[in-house]
């Protein structure tokens, strides 16, 4: 699948993530409530971010995800990435994930504008016919976040990871398929 060099809108720009955008992602990485449902939970050092990074573009290379860095175009700083993950070509299906974004942006439509461009992009450019969204089932803010924007709660996988601290993870899913994309395309707009 051919992956976007930009994605833009009125307040946010979302360009494929580099290393050499690390050292200004970490300062709103370095926030800790970001990572609470992450396997990993604790984003405590600037080497553990930057092997995080590593992985997005290890995946990225070898054609299993892509990370975009996302802008804040009112300020032109780096503040979040999000990512195209689990891409199956065969079945035109992707999930989109490992959002993470400053928490000063957190409820203010910054992210439902990041998820308008993406979704446009998967249903009318890659011509997908399902994206799909998976978190832990902790994660209730999330998970009303995806409803929010009309994801269909498709059911939870038990045990489904193992955190870093052993504990084992549950995680929901949801998923848009390219029937309800006008609806949700509309939904997302009034976010705005």
């Amino acid at each position: 699948m051919k992956m976007p060099e930009v994605l833009e809108r009125s307040s946010v720009k979302l360009i494929p993530l580099s290393m050499a955008h690390a050292e200004e992602l970490w300062e709103s990485a370095r926030d800790e409530d970001l990572w609470e449902h992450y396997t990993f939970r604790k984003m405590e050092s600037f080497e553990k971010f930057k092997k995080f990074l590593e992985g997005s573009l290890a995946e990225a290379e070898s054609g299993k995800g892509f990370t975009f860095t996302i802008i804040d175009k009112d300020t032109g700083k780096m503040r979040g990435g999000t990512s195209f993950l689990d891409i199956q070509p065969a079945s035109r299906s992707l999930e989109i994930g490992r959002t993470w974004l400053a928490k000063d942006l957190h409820g203010t439509g910054f992210n439902a504008e990041c998820k308008l461009l993406l979704l446009t992009y998967c249903f009318e450019e890659l011509k997908l016919i399902r994206v799909f969204f998976k978190t832990d089932s902790n994660n209730l803010r999330s998970q009303k976040a995806m409803g929010k924007i009309g994801a269909k709660y498709e059911g939870t996988l038990r045990n489904h990871m193992i955190r870093e601290d052993g504990t084992f993870r549950h995680s929901a899913y949801y998923s848009i398929i390219v029937s309800e994309w006008e609806e949700v395309k509309l939904k997302l707009s009034e976010q705005l």
